[in-house]
Protein backbone atom coordinates (compact mmCIF):
# COMPACT_ATOMS: atom_id res chain seq x y z
CA UNK A 1 0.00 0.00 0.00
CA UNK A 2 2.56 2.31 1.01
CA UNK A 3 4.49 1.50 -2.04
CA UNK A 4 2.07 2.24 -4.41
CA UNK A 5 1.03 5.80 -2.82
CA UNK A 6 4.64 6.44 -3.32
CA UNK A 7 4.53 5.81 -6.84
CA UNK A 8 1.54 7.38 -7.13
CA UNK A 9 3.48 10.64 -5.61
CA UNK A 10 6.34 10.14 -8.07
CA UNK A 11 3.86 10.37 -10.85
CA UNK A 12 2.11 13.03 -10.15
CA UNK A 13 5.46 15.08 -9.07
CA UNK A 14 6.99 13.30 -12.46
CA UNK A 15 3.98 14.66 -14.81
CA UNK A 16 5.59 18.15 -15.11
CA UNK A 17 8.49 17.38 -15.69
CA UNK A 18 10.01 16.98 -19.36
CA UNK A 19 10.62 13.01 -19.83
CA UNK A 20 13.92 11.64 -19.99
CA UNK A 21 15.85 10.74 -23.18
CA UNK A 22 14.83 6.94 -24.34
CA UNK A 23 17.23 4.62 -22.26
CA UNK A 24 19.44 6.95 -21.55
CA UNK A 25 21.16 7.10 -24.56
CA UNK A 26 23.34 10.06 -23.36
CA UNK A 27 26.12 9.07 -25.79
CA UNK A 28 23.70 10.00 -28.81
CA UNK A 29 22.51 13.92 -27.31
CA UNK A 30 24.03 16.64 -28.80
CA UNK A 31 25.96 18.78 -26.11
CA UNK A 32 23.13 20.97 -25.55
CA UNK A 33 20.50 18.67 -24.88
CA UNK A 34 22.48 16.46 -22.66
CA UNK A 35 23.12 19.58 -20.62
CA UNK A 36 19.45 20.29 -20.42
CA UNK A 37 18.65 16.55 -19.85
CA UNK A 38 21.00 16.69 -16.61
CA UNK A 39 19.54 19.68 -15.39
CA UNK A 40 16.15 18.00 -15.59
CA UNK A 41 17.01 14.83 -14.40
CA UNK A 42 18.91 16.83 -11.21
CA UNK A 43 15.57 18.63 -10.68
CA UNK A 44 13.97 15.46 -10.15
CA UNK A 45 16.29 13.78 -8.01
CA UNK A 46 15.59 16.90 -5.73
CA UNK A 47 12.29 16.87 -5.60
CA UNK A 48 12.47 13.19 -5.51
CA UNK A 49 14.20 13.18 -2.38
CA UNK A 50 12.34 15.67 -1.03
CA UNK A 51 8.88 13.46 -1.40
CA UNK A 52 11.19 10.11 -0.21
CA UNK A 53 10.16 10.93 3.48
CA UNK A 54 6.16 9.82 2.11
CA UNK A 55 6.44 6.52 1.17
CA UNK A 56 8.79 5.81 4.08
CA UNK A 57 6.09 6.75 6.05
CA UNK A 58 3.73 4.68 4.73
CA UNK A 59 6.26 1.73 5.39
CA UNK A 60 7.21 2.78 9.34
CA UNK A 61 3.46 1.46 10.12
CA UNK A 62 4.38 -1.82 8.38
CA UNK A 63 8.21 -2.37 10.15
CA UNK A 64 6.88 -1.41 13.71
CA UNK A 65 4.05 -3.99 13.52
CA UNK A 66 6.64 -6.90 12.48
CA UNK A 67 8.37 -6.80 15.14
CA UNK A 68 10.17 -10.43 15.89
CA UNK A 69 10.97 -12.11 12.30
CA UNK A 70 7.28 -13.86 10.58
CA UNK A 71 7.48 -17.50 11.47
CA UNK A 72 10.39 -17.29 14.01
CA UNK A 73 8.78 -19.30 16.84
CA UNK A 74 7.20 -22.01 14.17
CA UNK A 75 10.66 -22.51 12.91
CA UNK A 76 12.27 -23.27 16.60
CA UNK A 77 9.31 -25.35 17.29
CA UNK A 78 10.57 -27.33 14.02
CA UNK A 79 13.74 -27.04 14.92
CA UNK A 80 12.85 -28.50 18.58
CA UNK A 81 11.20 -31.66 17.05
CA UNK A 82 13.19 -32.38 14.53
CA UNK A 83 16.51 -32.33 16.69
CA UNK A 84 14.71 -34.36 19.14
CA UNK A 85 13.88 -36.88 16.09
CA UNK A 86 17.56 -36.43 15.35
CA UNK A 87 18.55 -37.65 19.50
CA UNK A 88 16.29 -40.44 18.83
CA UNK A 89 17.60 -41.88 15.46
CA UNK A 90 21.23 -41.45 17.14
CA UNK A 91 20.00 -43.33 20.19
CA UNK A 92 18.60 -46.01 17.69
CA UNK A 93 21.73 -45.87 15.80
CA UNK A 94 23.68 -46.69 19.04
CA UNK A 95 21.62 -49.20 19.77
CA UNK A 96 21.63 -50.85 16.32
CA UNK A 97 25.38 -50.80 16.22
CA UNK A 98 26.04 -52.36 19.64
CA UNK A 99 23.59 -55.24 18.11
CA UNK A 100 25.30 -55.25 15.25
CA UNK A 101 28.80 -55.43 17.38
CA UNK A 102 26.77 -58.68 19.50
CA UNK A 103 25.77 -60.46 16.48
CA UNK A 104 29.27 -59.74 15.09
CA UNK A 105 30.70 -61.81 18.00
CA UNK A 106 28.02 -64.17 18.45
CA UNK A 107 28.94 -65.03 14.70
CA UNK A 108 32.64 -65.43 14.95
CA UNK A 109 32.18 -67.70 17.79
CA UNK A 110 29.63 -69.52 15.98
CA UNK A 111 31.89 -70.20 13.13
CA UNK A 112 35.27 -70.90 15.42
CA UNK A 113 32.66 -73.67 16.68
CA UNK A 114 32.27 -74.99 13.69
CA UNK A 115 35.45 -75.23 12.30
CA UNK A 116 36.17 -76.53 15.99
CA UNK A 117 33.62 -79.41 15.18
CA UNK A 118 34.53 -79.56 12.05
CA UNK A 119 38.85 -80.90 13.28
CA UNK A 120 36.68 -83.04 15.66
CA UNK A 121 34.92 -84.71 12.51
CA UNK A 122 38.48 -84.91 10.71
CA UNK A 123 40.05 -86.20 13.72
CA UNK A 124 37.33 -88.93 14.09
CA UNK A 125 37.77 -90.00 10.23
CA UNK A 126 41.50 -90.00 10.55
CA UNK A 127 40.64 -92.64 14.26
CA UNK A 128 38.58 -94.59 11.63
CA UNK A 129 40.56 -94.58 8.80
CA UNK A 130 43.16 -96.02 11.23
CA UNK A 131 41.07 -98.57 12.92
CA UNK A 132 40.02 -100.02 9.24
CA UNK A 133 43.63 -100.49 8.32
CA UNK A 134 44.57 -101.69 11.46
CA UNK A 135 41.21 -104.01 11.21
CA UNK A 136 42.22 -105.17 8.10
CA UNK A 137 45.82 -106.51 9.11
CA UNK A 138 44.09 -107.92 11.72
CA UNK A 139 41.65 -109.96 9.47
CA UNK A 140 44.29 -111.26 7.45
CA UNK A 141 46.40 -112.44 11.14
CA UNK A 142 42.63 -114.14 11.55
CA UNK A 143 42.12 -115.77 8.30
CA UNK A 144 45.85 -116.67 8.15
CA UNK A 145 45.28 -117.83 11.78
CA UNK A 146 42.16 -120.06 10.73
CA UNK A 147 43.74 -121.37 7.91
CA UNK A 148 46.55 -122.62 9.86
CA UNK A 149 44.07 -124.34 12.97
CA UNK A 150 42.00 -125.89 9.74
CA UNK A 151 45.65 -127.40 8.44
CA UNK A 152 46.20 -128.06 12.42
CA UNK A 153 43.02 -130.06 12.73
CA UNK A 154 43.51 -132.32 9.79
CA UNK A 155 47.52 -133.47 10.57
CA UNK A 156 45.61 -134.08 14.18
CA UNK A 157 42.71 -136.20 12.03
CA UNK A 158 45.85 -137.84 10.38
CA UNK A 159 47.51 -138.55 13.45
CA UNK A 160 44.36 -140.11 15.03
CA UNK A 161 44.19 -142.42 12.39
CA UNK A 162 47.63 -143.77 12.49
CA UNK A 163 47.75 -143.58 16.02
CA UNK A 164 44.10 -145.95 16.05
CA UNK A 165 46.14 -148.21 13.36
CA UNK A 166 48.85 -148.42 15.90
CA UNK A 167 47.01 -149.56 18.59
CA UNK A 168 44.75 -152.18 16.72
CA UNK A 169 48.27 -153.66 15.80
CA UNK A 170 49.85 -153.79 18.72
CA UNK A 171 46.49 -155.24 20.61
CA UNK A 172 45.70 -157.58 17.78
CA UNK A 173 49.74 -158.85 18.47
CA UNK A 174 49.17 -158.85 21.84
CA UNK A 175 53.81 -159.54 22.14
CA UNK A 176 53.87 -162.74 20.45
CA UNK A 177 55.62 -160.75 17.51
CA UNK A 178 58.62 -159.71 19.55
CA UNK A 179 60.65 -158.44 17.30
CA UNK A 180 58.36 -155.67 15.32
CA UNK A 181 57.45 -154.86 18.92
CA UNK A 182 60.43 -151.76 19.52
CA UNK A 183 59.69 -150.96 15.66
CA UNK A 184 56.27 -150.74 17.19
CA UNK A 185 56.53 -149.14 20.17
CA UNK A 186 58.76 -146.22 18.84
CA UNK A 187 56.08 -145.73 16.43
CA UNK A 188 53.16 -145.32 18.45
CA UNK A 189 55.38 -142.94 20.86
CA UNK A 190 56.70 -141.18 18.35
CA UNK A 191 53.15 -140.74 16.91
CA UNK A 192 51.80 -139.84 20.05
CA UNK A 193 54.14 -137.38 20.80
CA UNK A 194 53.49 -135.57 17.73
CA UNK A 195 50.25 -135.89 18.48
CA UNK A 196 50.24 -133.82 21.53
CA UNK A 197 52.31 -131.22 19.85
CA UNK A 198 49.18 -131.19 17.41
CA UNK A 199 47.10 -130.61 20.15
CA UNK A 200 49.00 -127.41 21.78
CA UNK A 201 49.50 -125.95 18.60
CA UNK A 202 45.55 -126.54 17.94
CA UNK A 203 45.43 -124.52 21.98
CA UNK A 204 47.71 -122.12 20.80
CA UNK A 205 45.84 -121.29 17.91
CA UNK A 206 42.49 -121.11 19.73
CA UNK A 207 43.93 -118.87 22.16
CA UNK A 208 45.09 -116.35 19.25
CA UNK A 209 41.48 -116.46 17.39
CA UNK A 210 40.19 -115.53 21.02
CA UNK A 211 42.67 -112.46 21.42
CA UNK A 212 41.87 -111.70 17.80
CA UNK A 213 38.43 -111.96 18.07
CA UNK A 214 38.39 -109.89 21.12
CA UNK A 215 40.78 -107.14 19.21
CA UNK A 216 38.35 -107.49 16.34
CA UNK A 217 35.20 -107.03 18.92
CA UNK A 218 36.88 -103.90 20.44
CA UNK A 219 38.05 -101.99 17.34
CA UNK A 220 33.99 -102.83 16.34
CA UNK A 221 32.89 -101.23 19.23
CA UNK A 222 35.51 -98.39 19.10
CA UNK A 223 34.47 -97.90 15.42
CA UNK A 224 30.80 -97.55 16.70
CA UNK A 225 31.88 -95.09 19.45
CA UNK A 226 33.34 -92.90 17.31
CA UNK A 227 30.39 -93.11 14.58
CA UNK A 228 28.41 -92.09 17.12
CA UNK A 229 30.29 -89.28 18.26
CA UNK A 230 30.91 -87.96 14.33
CA UNK A 231 26.35 -88.16 14.51
CA UNK A 232 26.89 -86.13 17.72
CA UNK A 233 29.17 -83.58 16.16
CA UNK A 234 27.07 -83.16 12.52
CA UNK A 235 24.06 -82.37 14.22
CA UNK A 236 25.93 -80.33 16.57
CA UNK A 237 27.54 -78.69 13.44
CA UNK A 238 23.86 -78.31 11.57
CA UNK A 239 22.58 -76.69 14.73
CA UNK A 240 25.46 -74.69 14.35
CA UNK A 241 25.28 -73.69 10.72
CA UNK A 242 21.64 -72.86 11.40
CA UNK A 243 22.49 -70.66 14.05
CA UNK A 244 25.01 -69.09 11.96
CA UNK A 245 22.31 -68.59 8.91
CA UNK A 246 20.52 -66.98 11.55
CA UNK A 247 22.62 -64.43 12.66
CA UNK A 248 23.68 -63.78 9.01
CA UNK A 249 20.39 -62.95 8.21
CA UNK A 250 19.62 -61.24 11.27
CA UNK A 251 23.34 -58.87 10.66
CA UNK A 252 21.70 -58.20 7.09
CA UNK A 253 18.34 -57.05 8.30
CA UNK A 254 20.46 -55.09 11.12
CA UNK A 255 22.59 -52.95 8.56
CA UNK A 256 19.79 -52.50 6.43
CA UNK A 257 17.89 -50.39 9.16
CA UNK A 258 21.52 -48.99 10.16
CA UNK A 259 21.72 -48.04 6.64
CA UNK A 260 17.52 -46.78 7.02
CA UNK A 261 18.80 -45.03 9.94
CA UNK A 262 21.74 -43.25 8.70
CA UNK A 263 20.22 -42.41 5.44
CA UNK A 264 16.89 -40.71 7.89
CA UNK A 265 19.69 -38.94 10.08
CA UNK A 266 21.21 -37.19 7.52
CA UNK A 267 17.91 -36.19 5.90
CA UNK A 268 17.51 -34.77 9.49
CA UNK A 269 20.59 -33.16 10.14
CA UNK A 270 20.36 -31.53 6.52
CA UNK A 271 16.54 -30.48 7.60
CA UNK A 272 18.12 -29.00 10.81
CA UNK A 273 21.06 -26.90 9.15
CA UNK A 274 18.32 -25.70 6.67
CA UNK A 275 15.73 -24.75 9.86
CA UNK A 276 19.35 -23.17 11.94
CA UNK A 277 19.79 -20.90 8.42
CA UNK A 278 16.23 -20.15 8.38
CA UNK A 279 16.46 -19.07 12.02
CA UNK A 280 19.18 -17.25 11.73
CA UNK A 281 17.74 -15.82 8.51
CA UNK A 282 15.14 -14.92 10.61
CA UNK A 283 16.82 -13.74 13.97
CA UNK A 284 18.82 -11.81 11.69
CA UNK A 285 15.39 -10.00 10.20
CA UNK A 286 14.25 -9.60 13.77
CA UNK A 287 17.85 -8.12 15.03
CA UNK A 288 17.87 -4.35 14.41
CA UNK A 289 20.09 -3.28 11.60
CA UNK A 290 21.42 -0.24 13.96
CA UNK A 291 23.57 -3.33 15.79
CA UNK A 292 25.23 -3.86 12.73
CA UNK A 293 26.76 -0.05 11.94
CA UNK A 294 29.91 -0.48 10.32
CA UNK A 295 29.50 -4.31 9.64
CA UNK A 296 27.09 -4.45 6.95
CA UNK A 297 28.28 -5.62 3.67
CA UNK A 298 28.14 -3.78 0.49
CA UNK A 299 25.48 -4.08 -1.51
CA UNK A 300 27.64 -4.77 -5.05
CA UNK A 301 31.41 -5.30 -5.55
CA UNK A 302 32.86 -1.89 -7.02
CA UNK A 303 34.15 1.63 -6.35
CA UNK A 304 32.76 4.37 -4.59
CA UNK A 305 32.31 7.47 -7.08
CA UNK A 306 29.66 9.76 -5.26
CA UNK A 307 30.19 9.99 -2.14
CA UNK A 308 26.81 10.82 0.53
CA UNK A 309 26.39 14.97 0.67
CA UNK A 310 23.21 16.20 1.88
CA UNK A 311 24.38 19.46 1.85
CA UNK A 312 24.67 19.59 -2.12
CA UNK A 313 22.32 21.73 -3.96
CA UNK A 314 21.48 18.51 -5.45
CA UNK A 315 21.81 16.49 -2.12
CA UNK A 316 23.56 13.40 -2.60
CA UNK A 317 21.87 11.29 0.10
CA UNK A 318 23.57 8.02 -1.29
CA UNK A 319 26.29 6.50 -2.72
CA UNK A 320 26.74 5.89 -6.38
CA UNK A 321 29.12 2.82 -6.55
CA UNK A 322 30.89 2.16 -9.71
CA UNK A 323 30.81 -1.32 -10.84
CA UNK A 324 31.06 -3.79 -13.92
CA UNK A 325 28.82 -4.80 -16.55
CA UNK A 326 25.70 -6.26 -14.77
CA UNK A 327 27.32 -7.02 -11.37
CA UNK A 328 25.21 -8.48 -8.69
CA UNK A 329 23.63 -7.07 -6.35
CA UNK A 330 22.85 -7.64 -3.00
CA UNK A 331 21.12 -7.31 0.17
CA UNK A 332 22.79 -5.76 2.88
CA UNK A 333 20.52 -7.27 5.65
CA UNK A 334 17.36 -9.03 6.32
CA UNK A 335 14.32 -7.53 5.05
CA UNK A 336 11.15 -7.47 3.17
CA UNK A 337 10.75 -5.79 -0.21
CA UNK A 338 8.56 -3.05 -0.02
CA UNK A 339 8.88 -1.42 -3.50
CA UNK A 340 10.06 -2.82 -6.69
CA UNK A 341 9.50 -1.58 -9.95
CA UNK A 342 10.59 1.68 -11.74
CA UNK A 343 10.90 5.08 -10.16
CA UNK A 344 10.85 8.47 -12.13
CA UNK A 345 14.47 9.62 -11.71
CA UNK A 346 16.33 6.16 -10.00
CA UNK A 347 15.13 3.65 -13.09
CA UNK A 348 14.54 0.35 -11.59
CA UNK A 349 14.60 0.50 -7.89
CA UNK A 350 14.10 -2.18 -4.49
CA UNK A 351 13.35 -0.71 -1.86
CA UNK A 352 13.70 -3.20 1.59
CA UNK A 353 12.29 -2.40 5.10
CA UNK A 354 14.45 -3.71 7.93
CA UNK A 355 12.89 -3.96 11.61
CA UNK A 356 12.81 -0.62 13.73
CA UNK A 357 12.26 1.12 10.63
CA UNK A 358 15.84 1.27 8.87
CA UNK A 359 15.03 1.19 4.75
CA UNK A 360 18.06 0.17 2.33
CA UNK A 361 17.40 1.43 -1.22
CA UNK A 362 18.79 0.11 -4.42
CA UNK A 363 18.61 2.21 -7.73
CA UNK A 364 19.26 1.84 -11.34
CA UNK A 365 19.18 -2.06 -11.46
CA UNK A 366 19.23 -3.34 -14.97
CA UNK A 367 17.63 -6.65 -13.63
CA UNK A 368 15.34 -7.75 -10.15
CA UNK A 369 15.07 -11.24 -8.88
CA UNK A 370 12.81 -10.65 -5.71
CA UNK A 371 8.91 -9.70 -5.91
CA UNK A 372 6.56 -7.68 -3.36
CA UNK A 373 5.95 -8.90 -0.33
CA UNK A 374 9.26 -11.10 -0.45
CA UNK A 375 11.37 -11.82 2.88
CA UNK A 376 15.14 -11.66 2.11
CA UNK A 377 17.96 -12.76 3.78
CA UNK A 378 21.39 -11.48 4.35
CA UNK A 379 23.49 -11.35 1.20
CA UNK A 380 20.63 -12.23 -1.19
CA UNK A 381 20.66 -11.41 -5.24
CA UNK A 382 18.11 -8.58 -5.64
CA UNK A 383 18.94 -7.97 -9.10
CA UNK A 384 22.24 -7.11 -11.41
CA UNK A 385 23.52 -3.46 -11.35
CA UNK A 386 22.63 -1.17 -14.75
CA UNK A 387 23.26 2.12 -16.42
CA UNK A 388 23.66 4.75 -13.99
CA UNK A 389 23.64 8.57 -15.44
CA UNK A 390 25.27 9.63 -11.94
CA UNK A 391 28.17 8.03 -13.00
CA UNK A 392 27.41 8.22 -16.67
CA UNK A 393 28.10 4.45 -16.17
CA UNK A 394 27.56 0.95 -14.98
CA UNK A 395 26.69 1.42 -11.24
CA UNK A 396 24.24 1.48 -8.21
CA UNK A 397 22.96 4.04 -6.67
CA UNK A 398 22.68 3.08 -2.80
CA UNK A 399 20.70 4.46 0.54
CA UNK A 400 20.15 3.66 4.17
CA UNK A 401 17.65 5.21 6.09
CA UNK A 402 15.99 5.05 9.44
CA UNK A 403 12.61 6.28 9.60
CA UNK A 404 12.72 10.02 7.36
CA UNK A 405 16.57 10.55 8.37
CA UNK A 406 19.47 9.30 5.23
CA UNK A 407 21.98 7.92 6.81
CA UNK A 408 25.68 8.05 5.12
CA UNK A 409 25.95 4.23 4.13
CA UNK A 410 29.79 5.21 4.35
CA UNK A 411 29.46 4.78 7.69
CA UNK A 412 27.24 1.59 8.28
CA UNK A 413 29.14 -0.77 5.76
CA UNK A 414 32.18 -2.81 6.68
CA UNK A 415 35.45 -0.86 5.99
CA UNK A 416 36.53 -2.39 2.41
Amino acid sequence: MGGMAFNQSMFCISKSLPPPSESYKVTTMSHAGKKSWQFCRRLRAGLLLCFLAAPLCFFQAGGESRGAAPGEPSLRETLSREEERARSRRESLRRLTEEEKRLDVSLAETEQAVLGLEKSLEECRGRLRALASAGESVHKEYEALLAERRQAESSLQELLSVLWGLYTRRISVGGRDLAQWPVLEREYYWTADLLQAVERRQEILKEKERGLAETIGKRDAIGREIAGQMALIDQRKEALLDERLKYEQGLALLRRQLKSEETELQELLALIANLNSGLRSAGEAAASLGRFKGTLPWPVAGKVVKKFNPALSVPMRGLGIATGVEADVRAVHAGKVMYQGAMRGKGYVVLLEHSDSYYSLYAYLSSCAVSLGQEIPRGQTLGRSGFNPEINGYGLHFELRHQQLALNPEQWLEKS
